[in-house]
């Protein structure tokens, strides 16, 4: 359980650090850039198993460059959604993804969803929708329509991304070797966030790798990398209950990230939030109902 708790508090911190990005005027896509520089270097540090990464190399290469194309996508949108929406619905709006993986497991192994489960992926869409909704604001507090499509945009991708290491996970790495698998997904996500900053500096002739911004990403970079090592090690100790580990390291994001931005950052618990986070935490029991009691 402690590489699962690990990954747990992780998670949950990467949000919480998102919010402050705004305090101290951080400018959050050169940061993660150099958050995934920074993954990258944990991961060298980390890595064990390079003979056999080597030898399975040109089987999970692509996968790798997919997901590192996903993540820093999806990780610049998490960044914003927290800063315009808050911590408990971009939390909820990204861990609840786990129910795509879980969906695409049943269609290509043919099997069986029970009643229970169904229920439990209608409310998941419910607690999204609601999780989103926010309070009538005041003429100067009222934000752009577009940025509520963006929980739904998170909770697309990041059941894609569950679903992708997932697959990779039981397919290649089933006990050994995706530390390597780490290094080239965050090099991807590094390399192709530095082009498109280095681009939007060129254009705007500034540079936003100043000392502030580097500090905020490596600060990022370290809970980052160890969300998926972590995450990874718990798939590999509970090697049959892949789906059981999803859903528990979900809830506990969910529950623990929600708890801690109504304590310390005081976010309105309003009606519709708090609806959405029980829905959240009721779907995720369903879901997995047999296997927790």
């Amino acid at each position: 359980m402690i590489w699962l708790a690990l990954s747990i508090l992780c998670s949950a911190s990467l949000m919480f650090i998102f919010k402050t990005f705004s305090k101290y005027e951080i400018d959050t896509f050169h940061a993660i850039v150099i958050n995934y520089a920074t993954a990258v270097v944990l991961g060298l540090f980390f890595v064990t198993d390079l003979p056999f990464a080597i030898n399975t190399f040109g089987s999970w290469f692509h996968w790798a460059i997919i997901l590192g194309s996903l993540f820093i996508t999806l990780f610049f949108l998490i960044g914003k959604t927290t800063q315009n929406l808050g911590i408990s619905v971009t939390t909820v709006a990204m861990k609840l993804g786990y129910i795509l993986p879980i969906i695409l497991a049943y269609y290509f192994y043919k099997e069986a969803i029970s009643s229970l489960q169904m229920w439990a992926i209608g409310l998941t869409l419910v607690a999204v929708v609601f999780s989103s909704i926010k309070k009538e604001e005041s003429q100067h507090e009222k934000q752009a329509p577009w940025l509520f499509l963006l929980p739904i945009i998170i909770f697309l991708g990041s059941g894609i991304c569950d679903a992708i290491v997932q697959y990779t996970e039981k397919t290649f790495f089933k006990t050994q070797g995706f530390e390597a698998f780490l290094i080239i997904l965050f090099a991807t996500a590094a390399t192709l966030g530095l082009i498109a900053a280095l681009i939007h500096d060129f254009k705007k002739k500034q540079n936003h790798f100043t000392q502030k911004n580097i500090l905020a990403g490596i600060i990022l970079g370290i809970p980052n990398y160890g969300s998926i090592y972590f995450l990874f090690k718990a798939l590999s100790y509970y090697k049959d209950q892949s789906a059981q580990v999803f859903s528990l390291n979900n809830i506990g994001i969910v529950a623990f990230s929600s708890i801690m931005a109504f304590l310390f950052f005081k976010e309105k618990m309003t009606v519709f939030k708090i609806l959405g986070l029980l829905l959240a935490i009721l779907s995720i029991i369903l879901m997995n109902f047999e296997q927790l009691f």
